[in-house]
């Protein structure tokens, strides 16, 4: 049994923790029966609700398993969809067909929907599309020389250190001040052009705009920010970097730690991070989390103009900074991770003073 005004109001409070960020939204329709359907007047009820706040960073809606009910339903709904909003729905007849624009290991597909899915006959399509893989994070996969170690992996790393997305920061190409190029390119770019700019980190170029610059840098190309114009491109870069990192920025082994962090009062906690993060950050993380953090906190020095508050910021970086290994979780984690970067925002000097280093300590 639903009540799908209850089903309404418990999205948009889940919604609410992830919107502010690029997302994509998944609906497995295997499973709806005759006595569950929502009515014609619920969907319209739906939609009338999800405000401009719920659709502007919606990157695709992907309904799985469609059926006739759903194509007669969302084609009555079509003169009442905008036509942007419209553009963004796919119907996939497959999870294989999906596997090609999100990891599905990364999503708690349920168990019945993954069994209706081996009784299908219907073959796997390809999915015309542009974008990269969506949101999830997954590292480079290895092959059996580089897990074996040797001169192979050598190779690998080396080539990996032209590379800036996906790629272990170990791996990096890095500047004098042990940054990684794509990230001081993009913050050097917006501290001269982007510092006043409205609305920056929230809006996004094209998808295929982006990707044409990702790939400059990852061919090892000198990249003229510049010469294209756009800070919105630069701050999207950024965000990007930091998505599909292999391992969060803060790393794995900090996710709980700084959960954890709510219970502490609130006069302890800009010390305990300030300790927690000199000794339990790798040196290179730690370098590169104080050099993002200040630009940042100079980016919300600025919120009268660019409408950024610290506040505004911890909510579209900290998703990127850190998420565990379960991603059902980290979305609902995504109260406390906004409310730690905000603290790091807000006490950026006091947390990173200029004196501090990370240690070199074996703890973390």
């Amino acid at each position: 049994a639903i009540n799908h005004d209850v089903l309404l109001r418990y999205g948009k409070y889940f919604l609410d923790k992830i919107v502010e960020q690029d997302y994509t939204l998944l609906y497995c329709h295997h499973g709806l029966r005759s006595h569950n359907k929502p009515s014609f007047s619920w969907l319209r009820k739906v939609y009338a609700e999800m405000d401009r706040k719920y659709k502007k960073n919606i990157k695709k809606v992907y309904v799985l398993h469609p059926t006739n009910f759903i194509r007669v339903m969302l084609s009555l709904m079509k003169p009442f969809l905008n036509y942007k909003f419209g553009r963004k729905l796919s119907y996939v007849n497959r999870l294989a067909e999906l596997e090609q624009v999100l990891y599905l290991d990364k999503l708690d597909i349920p168990d019945e929907v993954k069994q209706y899915d081996l009784s299908l006959k219907v073959p796997v399509r390809h999915l015309a599309t542009s974008d990269s893989r969506s949101v999830f994070h997954t590292p480079l996969p290895l092959s059996g020389e580089e897990e074996k170690g040797g001169e192979a992996s050598a190779g690998h790393a080396a080539r990996a250190s032209r590379r800036q997305f996906g790629v272990r920061l170990e791996n990096l190409q890095l500047d004098d001040n042990n940054i990684p190029k794509v990230l001081s390119t993009c913050v050097e770019y917006l501290e001269k052009k982007g510092m006043e700019v409205v609305g920056i980190f929230r809006r996004s170029p094209a998808t295929a705009t982006i990707q044409t610059w990702k790939e400059q840098f990852n061919k090892g190309h000198e990249v003229d920010l510049e010469s294209h114009g756009d800070p919105h491109l630069a701050a999207v870069l950024i965000k990007l970097f930091l998505r599909e990192l292999p391992e969060p920025l803060l790393t794995f082994n900090l996710y709980d730690p700084i959960l954890a962090l709510k219970s502490r009062p609130t006069e302890e906690k800009v010390s305990v991070v300030h300790i927690m993060l000199r000794e339990r950050l790798p040196p290179i993380n730690f370098d590169i989390l104080k050099y993002l953090v200040r630009f940042l906190a100079k980016v919300s020095a600025h919120e009268e103009v660019n409408k950024m508050s610290p506040s505004n910021i911890s909510i579209v970086i900290g998703p990127n900074l850190i998420w565990g290994t379960n991603p059902v979780a980290s979305l609902a984690a995504l109260g406390d991770i906004n409310s730690f970067t905000l603290l790091l925002i807000n006490h950026s000097s006091e947390i990173f003073p200029e004196q501090t280093k990370a240690s070199k300590t074996e703890e973390y």
